[in-house]
């Protein structure tokens, strides 16, 4: 080696540095899970189901049950409006937990990977945001609020 090894003249901490990331993630995590919790409590609990998405899940319903959506099933809405239901039916028939229930988890779960993905990509575009990992369970709660009003309007 062309050059020698010199100690620094900073103490050594006893921390890591992956147990200092590891607690410098923890707490956008927990927030994260804690919110996305509450957002499944009160799409299940306080609003009643969406009049649209009911319908949808019956018409995935239908569909499973083998009738053909456009010919025996006279919907107005796009196609893939209904097949993008169809998948939390049939988590109904496999585990017997309701599909609103399921449509609730899902909504909240691709909201998470959502904002995770937005994170990810703008930690990427300027290194200083790593820092401001606070605004990821901000926007997951501000993602859910908007959809709790949106819900609460279409009554």
């Amino acid at each position: 080696m062309d050059a020698p090894f010199v100690a620094s003249d900073q103490p050594a901490g006893l921390r890591s540095v992956t147990a200092a990331a590891a607690v410098r993630l923890g707490w956008p995590v927990a927030a994260t899970l804690l919110i996305a919790a509450y957002a499944i409590i009160v799409s299940l609990l306080v609003m009643p189901g969406n009049v649209d998405v009911s319908w949808l899940l019956v018409i995935g319903e239908r569909v499973l049950d083998g009738e053909r959506l456009s010919v025996d099933i006279i919907e107005v809405n796009p196609a893939f409006s209904a097949w993008l239901y169809l998948p939390f039916v049939l988590l109904e028939r496999l585990t017997g937990l309701s599909a609103e229930l399921w449509v609730s988890i899902g909504v909240t779960t691709l909201a998470i990977a959502s904002v995770w993905f937005s994170a990810r990509i703008a930690a990427r575009a300027d290194e200083t945001l790593k820092r401001h990992l606070w605004m990821v369970p901000a926007a997951l709660f501000c993602c859910s609020c908007f959809r709790s009003i949106s819900a609460s309007a279409n009554r």
